[in-house]
């Protein structure tokens, strides 16, 4: 079984939104307090880039994530996938489509994503930034609007495994999957990416790997 090892470094702080507790936000732990990536939040984000990638070199109208052109239209499927069940590109072939009427039932995809941790426990240095609401309309602040995030230091590494669960088309299916991986690390991940926040640079590498190594189940 074919795995794509990936390591994310900060090249800013970075905030994943945990618990709210009055004005002060914290970020998303483990179990042991330690601050820890979603595999929902990367999978969103390479599919969000990989939707991007196709509508510029293809024009695809397919648009899972529901923006398309900087609009939110909704959920939108290609029509041959709407139709007839067939993909017409290789978005929902690696990420799994919906269950919509026309589409099929939800098929997953080639590929599952997995929580990406710290390479080094307990190694994680955090930080405190203070910020003000903006009421953009207004151009001012929001009244009582200050606010206290909690966020990981710049130079804190994530690591995190993506399993190949079929093998991948080398014309189109693979490039897509590892073009999606740095377009996710240069559009950066966590909130607060408007201030600069959640920037990352990324190392891939190609592993082989058993179902022990995954928690002893086939995925």
């Amino acid at each position: 079984m074919k795995t794509l090892h990936v390591e994310l470094t900060c090249t800013s702080d970075l905030h994943i939104g945990g618990q709210s507790q009055g004005s002060f936000l914290d970020y998303l732990k483990l179990r042991k307090g330690e601050p820890y990536i979603p595999a929902t939040h990367v999978k969103g984000i390479m599919r969000c880039e990989a939707e991007r990638i196709l509508r510029t070199t293809q024009g695809i109208p397919c648009a899972i994530t529901g923006m398309a052109n900087g609009e939110d239209h909704g959920i939108r499927l290609c029509p041959e996938l709407e139709r007839e069940g067939k993909y017409r590109c290789c978005i929902c072939s690696l990420f799994g489509s919906p269950n919509l009427k026309g589409g099929g039932d939800y098929r997953e995809g080639k590929i599952r994503v997995m929580n990406f941790t710290l390479k080094t426990p307990g190694r994680a240095n955090s930080g405190l930034r203070t910020h003000v609401s903006i009421d953009r309309d207004k151009g001012r602040a929001f009244t009582g609007a200050l606010y206290t995030m909690n966020t990981v230091s710049h130079g804190t590494v994530f690591s995190g495994d993506i399993i190949v669960r079929e093998p991948l088309e080398e014309k189109d299916e693979k490039p897509l999957l590892l073009a999606s991986i740095h377009a996710m690390a240069d559009y950066g991940l966590g909130s607060e990416r408007s201030r600069g926040l959640g920037r990352m640079k990324c190392a891939v590498t190609w592993r082989d790997i058993s179902p022990v190594e995954i928690g002893g189940r086939s995925p």
